[in-house]
């Protein structure tokens, strides 16, 4: 209840906060009338706060002043809250009680507590943050809870207890409200006086100039426009007042105006800049804006000032002048780079950029005619703006869609072609949206000629429709003109250039030639004529040059050594003179007369016209190689000696090893990890009725395709564990179809590394052996049956002498007398109790002798199928061995089992 009735209270003293801001909306407070007109109003408002308090005691009351006078020394200043506090205290004596001590006490510190933290702030409080007020809120209400000692001993502390807690909770808040209404009041205050103050100068100053002067606010609402304005437009001012300016200008300068403007921040906050509007009869006009924005105290733009002036004539004597001096200026700036320009792709490249820095055009290319099938152009420079849009143009010079443009038509016929008009020009169609959308507006495109041909076309683009009248375009053409000539200009001394090269190259290659190379250089004509050598030849030779020069080739002293040699030579000048080139290894003779072996080629050398000029021979001594290649050969066949012999000694070991493995009884299997199988012995090809050749190399699926998977997971087990796997009893199936019982073991294969490489499978066959336990078992089942029907028959004999000795029993109870047993039937069921217990007897001993016998039989076979103390043998020999024989796993051992 405390909580609300204290926050009613808060909430009549909120109200009195508003009318305190009502009453200074339109009058300074910061003058010493208004200070003391502040005073009074929060005196005032706070005696009408006491006058609805909370009462816990007589003279003990609880109301809002201390939120009232701490909030008008914080936002009034001293004398205020000292004139509200004397105020207060004067109501608050004229009530009376024992709280007149704390309640004046309150009121004072309240004002105090303001008026300081207005000096600490500098007296800034239109910023002040709520956080800061909620702080200030509980350092007034904790220091009046404070003031409670000054109340009656006898309702101090019920009095502390009971309001601390709803004062600290509700009061701060308060606080905070009432200081954040007259902080906005203050922020209000100021930005509308700075407003109204800037107004009055404005619009003192605009009436009395001759120029367009308006303000707007954000959005582009005019707030005033001056006579100037208004008669420019050819409006009042009321009907301009409260439209958008904006719908004075033309929509495709909307935009850029609008960025102009909201680029402006308070560092920055002036700009100037020119756009076309519209006038009243509808003609564009020129104009240049200079906007200075005003901003609010969180930096926030509240309106803008404009000064404007006509410039339309200005900017028709610029464009005439930029008109007429434009071409020109690129023509001088184009030739003096024609004159400078040492490669073709320079000079394309620097028209282009000159074109649209020079002469302010929006995009400048330059494209080659190709001679291909589609008649393509091929963009070879570029400048401007450009963003993909030669990417994707696709133009030809074939008469097509795509070859009727300006381009295209250039190139086809020679002449210049415009489109003053993008948007409009049925010829541009294919390009219009991709022009359009990257703001170019007419183009133009001039031939590139040699002679009576186009080789290329320069196109030149603008933003603006209709950009090239005759003259611009006289100019222009010239302008291509100079870049063709330079064009064809640098190619001619390109090719020059590259003949020249191409001399100096040759003379190179003479000069390197007649040099000490370690090679045999030498240069004919194309009938074999010996121009000239290098040393080295003639060297080995040990003869001069003048000794061979106009010889033929092949009569030349290296060659004298045989008439086979010279046809050789003969048969290879013949070839290369025919446009080939060729290698091969011969013997030239030298000095002494030993013949010595070149790695010999000729090659042919063409002139421009494809005619053999020249024969190139080129040699280099490979004697010593050649020597090498014997004692190589001679090594190499000494190896393949070796080999054979290893070959030989390797299938003899083999054959030895596949002679043990075929001499062992047991099955022997050799498979790799894939399930395939590698080699397998006499033993296992017998088993399964194929031949060794038949199984080696074949997976386990071919051969067996029932058992594989079986097979191959048991394998699994081995390779993954790197363990044997051992006792594996399974089926085999022959190549006829029948089924054999083996007994198997596999064991790993490891390499060094211990990596499993393959599997060694041991079988042995004990087809007989499971038939023979299967007749066992079989024999068993039948003798159970017999002793369990004899023991069937003993228990009914069991059952009747009860019986009769229970009839006994009551007959002597009867005083009856009972005939004696008759001594023969009596003697007939002794002699049938005693046979049957025989027959239980010697039925057992029969069962227990079948299974000694078969156990024997099991345990004592050998894998050569004899039976007795020789089956002991096969543990002997141990596991593991892959060419043992026996049992694998020493199963006669089991014999005494």
């Amino acid at each position: 209840m405390i909580f609300l009735d204290l926050a009613r209270n808060i909430a009549i003293l909120l109200a009195l906060c508003m009318g305190y801001t009502m009453v200074f909306r339109m009058r300074d407070r910061r003058s010493l009338s208004g200070r003391i007109l502040a005073g009074f109003v929060f005196g005032s408002a706070t005696v009408i706060g006491m006058l609805t308090p909370v009462v816990f005691a007589p003279g003990v009351i609880f109301d809002g002043r201390s939120i009232l006078i701490s909030v008008a020394g914080l936002f009034a200043g001293g004398l205020p809250a000292l004139i509200a506090a004397a105020i207060a205290s004067v109501c608050r004596i004229a009530i009376g009680g024992g709280g007149v001590y704390m309640g004046c006490g309150v009121i004072v510190t309240s004002a105090a507590l303001g008026a300081g933290y207005r000096h600490l702030r500098r007296r800034n409080t239109a910023d002040i943050k709520t956080a800061s007020l909620l702080l200030f809120g509980l350092v007034v209400h904790f220091a009046m809870l404070l003031w409670t000692m000054a109340l009656p001993e006898d309702v101090r502390w019920q009095v502390l207890r009971t309001i601390a807690l709803p004062v600290l909770l509700v009061y701060p808040v308060g606080t905070a409200l009432a200081g954040r209404l007259l902080a906005n009041q203050d922020a209000w205050s100021d930005s509308e006086k700075a407003l109204r103050e800037s107004e009055e100068r404005y619009r003192a100053v605009a009436e009395d100039t001759p120029v367009l002067i308006c303000s707007f606010r954000p959005g582009g609402e005019i707030a005033y426009a001056n006579e100037i304005y208004c008669k420019y437009f050819e409006k009042t001012s009321e009907e301009l007042v409260g439209s958008s300016f904006l719908s004075l200008i033309p929509d495709v300068d909307r935009e850029t105006v609008m960025g102009n403007i909201s680029a402006l921040t308070v560092e920055s906050p002036m700009h100037s800049h020119e756009h076309r509007v519209i006038a009243p009869d509808g003609e564009i006009r020129w104009q240049r804006w200079t906007n200075r924005a005003l901003f609010d105290a969180k930096g926030q733009p509240v309106v803008y000032q404009s000064i404007g002036e006509d410039i339309t004539e200005r900017k028709q004597a610029e464009e005439e002048l930029r008109m007429s001096n434009r071409a020109l200026t690129v023509l001088s700036e184009c030739n003096q780079e024609l004159v400078r320009a040492t490669d073709e792709g320079d000079l394309l490249r620097s028209t282009c950029r000159i074109l649209v820095e020079k002469g302010a055009y929006r995009l400048a290319w330059v494209g080659f005619a190709e001679q291909d099938e589609a008649k393509s152009v091929r963009p070879v420079a570029q400048m401007g703006y450009v963003g993909g849009y030669l990417d994707t143009i696709a133009i030809t010079w074939d008469d097509t869609e795509r070859g009727r443009g300006p381009t295209g038509t250039a190139i086809r016929t020679g002449r210049p072609v415009a489109a003053r008009d993008i948007q409009m020009d049925p010829n541009f169609a294919p390009w219009r949206e991709a022009a359009l959308e990257h703001g170019y507006a007419s183009s133009i495109a001039l031939p590139l000629m040699v002679g009576e041909q186009a080789f290329g076309a320069l196109n030149i683009y603008s933003s603006e429709p209709d950009a090239f009248d005759e003259e611009e375009v006289q100019l222009l053409l010239e302008l291509a003109n100079d870049v063709a000539y330079g064009v064809m200009a640098l190619r001619s001394r390109e090719e020059r250039k590259r003949a020249e090269e191409a001399l100096r190259e040759n003379e190179r290659f003479r000069e390197g030639i007649l040099n000490d190379m370690t090679t045999f250089v030498g240069v004919l004509d194309p009938s074999g004529g010996l121009i000239f050598v290098n040393n080295t030849p003639l060297a080995v030779a040990g003869i001069e040059l003048a000794d061979v020069s106009g010889k033929k080739f092949f009569e030349a002293f290296w060659f004298t050594y045989s008439d086979e040699a010279r046809e050789v030579i003969k048969r290879d000048i013949e070839q290369c003179a025919a446009g080939e080139s060729l290698v091969h290894d011969i013997q030239i003779q030298t000095a002494d007369g030993s013949l010595m072996w070149i790695e010999y080629s000729m090659h042919p050398i063409f002139d421009e016209h494809g005619v053999v000029k020249y024969l190139i021979p080129e040699g280099r001594d490979i004697t010593e190689r050649k020597r090498a290649e014997e004692e190589l050969g001679k090594y190499r066949e000494h190896l393949e000696e070796l080999v054979r012999e290893r070959t030989a000694e390797l299938a003899k070991l083999s054959a030895e090893q596949q002679l043990i493995l075929d001499s062992v009884r047991a099955m022997i299997w050799y498979k790799d990890t894939k399930n395939n199988f590698l080699r397998a012995n006499r033993a296992a090809s017998e088993s399964v009725g194929l031949a060794v050749e038949e199984i080696e190399g074949k997976s386990t699926e071919e051969l067996f395709p029932q058992e594989a998977a079986k097979y191959y997971q048991d394998d699994l087990e081995v390779i993954q564990s790197g363990q044997p796997k051992l006792g594996i009893v399974e089926p085999l199936r022959t190549s006829s179809g029948a089924v054999l019982w083996v007994l198997t073991d596999k064991m790993p294969v490891l390499d060094k590394s211990g990596a499993v490489t393959g599997i060694i499978v041991f079988s042995i066959d004990i087809t007989e052996r499971k038939q023979a336990q299967e007749k066992a078992e079989r024999r068993s089942e039948e003798l159970r049956s017999i002793v369990n029907s004899m023991a069937g028959r003993e228990n009914r004999m069991v059952g009747l002498k009860k019986a009769v000795r229970k009839l006994r029993a009551q007959l002597e109870e009867a005083g009856m007398t009972p005939v004696a047993d008759d001594p023969i039937a009596e003697g007939r069921s002794r002699k049938g109790e005693l046979e049957v217990a025989d027959s239980m007897r010697k039925a057992g001993a029969r069962l227990q002798q079948s299974k000694s016998n078969e156990r024997s039989k099991n345990h004592g076979e050998t894998n050569d199928g004899e039976e007795g103390e020789g089956a002991g043998h096969g543990k002997k020999e141990g596991r593991g061995s892959p060419f043992r024989g026996g049992d694998p796993r020493g199963t006669a051992g089991r014999g005494a089992e």
